[in-house]
């Protein structure tokens, strides 16, 4: 064969095989498949048909659980946090701070403030003096003084509420 013979015969059985896994319906097996790519639409008559991108098999982590994030989670329920809402506390709580109260981080904050307790709230955002809060945010708000203050579990969690209903989940976001 020649050489330009043997690059047609290639790019014909690449585009066959192409067509090949897109027109393959999905085999039945007790195992998901993760070796599809999610992009490939699978073609049943004339409706083209996504796989899901994640086996309905996949198993979900169970939240944390343990004295501490159970009491942080009891306490935020009695002051008022939304029922629907609470285990995503409880992932953030542990994420944060493993549920502990007295949590206290300066060392990972590039700009020399300082987070604290169980949501690890930061104190430059949300409880010193700024241009927008002369008071700070959550002193405006009533919840606090002084920004230790935030190592109290109920003054933390009533503060994180505050920024929840406020701000929604975007504070606690990571990137």
């Amino acid at each position: 064969m020649t050489y330009i013979a043997t690059k047609v015969l290639a790019g014909v059985l690449t585009a066959l095989a192409a067509v090949w896994l897109v027109l393959e319906p999905p085999r039945a097996s007790s195992e998901p498949s993760l070796t599809a790519p999610a992009f490939i639409a699978y073609v049943y008559g004339d409706i083209p048909v996504i796989p899901p991108t994640v086996p309905e098999t996949t198993i979900i982590p169970k939240p944390p659980t343990g004295p501490n994030c159970d009491l942080m989670v009891a306490l935020a329920g009695s002051i008022g946090w939304p029922q629907d809402q609470l285990e995503t506390l409880r992932r953030v709580g542990y994420r944060e701070s493993r549920c502990t109260p007295n949590a206290h981080n300066t060392t990972l904050n590039k700009n020399g403030s300082t987070d604290y307790g169980y949501l690890q709230i930061n104190d430059r955002t949300w409880c010193l003096p700024s241009k927008y809060w002369p008071q700070g945010w959550l002193q405006t708000q009533g919840i606090l003084d002084e920004c230790s203050e935030l190592f109290d579990p109920v003054i933390n969690l009533r503060a994180s509420l505050a920024i929840y209903l406020n701000s929604g989940w975007i504070p606690w976001r990571t990137y």
